[in-house]
């Protein structure tokens, strides 16, 4: 578990979080000083207990929705991936691998309760199929002389109806479309090419920067299908960016951006570009003035 811990202002500084009581917020700034690196805490009454914190305090702080309490007295802080980036080489798992099951990622890389929304709208669809199939049941009846045989037939579904599938039912439910804002990114299918590329991009500057917000997301996004740049470059630039100590997605966006100016569009001109460089520098420590004899005055000697 870091030593180190952050609060956004998105949180801290909200009307929801102030107009608590002045316990409930030292509660919660306790509780994520002692988050693990997944933002659950094992011993969420003792804490209550140390900072002089009551119970009424802690179910504030689940009805404001800054916590949720597990059945096993764990709690997790809901904001906990907008407070907090670690970068995956430093980053622990946490051990309470069941409550972390009863959990996904909503807007923002806010903590949700419940099925992924993927897993809920398949579900949906499979529902609303079957549905569908028990509505296309008919019954015919026909005549064979004094004779009355009924027979069921399945019918396929009415083609002029809309088919439904999954992009329809997000859209006819705004409860959908507020709980998958980042769908396009955290749930990229690894089928799809362009989104395995994006996805792939996103894991790689994750090593480096911790995780990244939909709005840095987004500019990846840009980078590659608006600007162009490819993911090779995009890499490049970002491997720059470390060397300097500088990993910024503004930095990052410069070097691509003076890249770009210099004619520079591929991985092969960034890597001779680079070659040229270190060149230049051996060159400009060459000695280019008068030679000067070694023995002389200067040293000691006469020549």
């Amino acid at each position: 578990m870091a030593n180190k811990r952050m609060f956004s202002l998105d949180v801290v500084d909200s009307d929801r979080f102030m107009e608590m009581g002045v316990s409930a917020r030292e509660l919660y700034f306790q509780l994520g000083m002692r988050g693990d690196d997944d933002g659950f805490v094992g011993n969420p009454k003792r804490i209550m207990r140390s900072v002089g914190a009551s119970e009424d305090d802690l179910k504030i702080l689940q009805a404001k929705e800054f916590i949720h309490e597990f059945e096993s007295g764990v709690i997790v802080i809901l904001d906990w991936r907008l407070n907090n980036n670690l970068r995956n080489d430093r980053y622990k798992p946490t051990i309470y691998t069941e409550e972390r099951k009863q959990l996904r990622f909503g807007a923002n890389r806010r903590y949700l309760i419940g099925i992924p929304v993927v897993n809920q709208i398949e579900a949906d669809i499979q529902s609303q199929t079957t549905e569908n199939q028990a509505e296309s049941t008919v019954y015919q009846t026909e005549t064979n002389g004094n004779r009355n045989i009924t027979k069921h037939s399945i019918t396929e579904p009415n083609i002029t109806e809309p088919n439904i599938t999954q992009p329809n039912l997000v859209s006819s439910n705004s409860n959908y479309i507020n709980n998958i804002k980042e769908a396009e990114f955290l749930e990229i299918s690894d089928s799809d090419s362009t989104g395995g590329i994006l996805k792939e991009l996103i894991n790689v500057f994750e090593q480096e920067m911790g995780f990244l917000s939909p709005t840095s997301m987004e500019e990846l996004r840009r980078w590659l299908f608006e600007d162009n740049y490819s993911a090779e470059v995009i890499k490049l630039a970002l491997k720059e960016a470390v060397l300097n100590r500088k990993v910024t997605l503004n930095y990052i966006k410069a070097i691509l951006r003076n890249w770009r100016n210099d004619g520079i569009t591929s991985a092969q001109a960034v890597q001779k570009n680079k070659e040229e460089r270190e060149a230049s520098k051996t060159t400009s420590k060459v000695w280019n003035g008068p030679d000067i004899p070694l023995d002389g005055p200067w040293n000691g000697t006469e020549g």
